[in-house]
């Protein structure tokens, strides 16, 4: 996971998890939890995702699953 908000932060010239939270209109509770691996990547979550970066549905899922793998090994 933290492989696809990395990414995202880096893109749009995010210096903070609190800025990457207002960019995707989350809280920045959210955001830790998803980079603590609190809770899953929702639907709606990757639609927002999509919608901000352009990035693909397919891309968006494959970087957050491989992240995680990654992350947890």
């Amino acid at each position: 996971m933290n492989k696809l908000l990395n990414k995202i932060m880096q893109q749009f010239d995010l210096t903070t998890d609190v800025q990457l939270a207002k960019f995707l209109e989350v809280s920045s509770k959210w955001v830790s939890r998803l980079r603590y691996h609190k809770v899953e990547l929702s639907p709606s979550l990757i639609l927002k995702i999509y919608d901000k970066t352009g990035m693909s549905i397919e891309e968006i899922r494959e970087m957050a699953a491989l992240g995680s793998k990654n992350e947890k090994s």
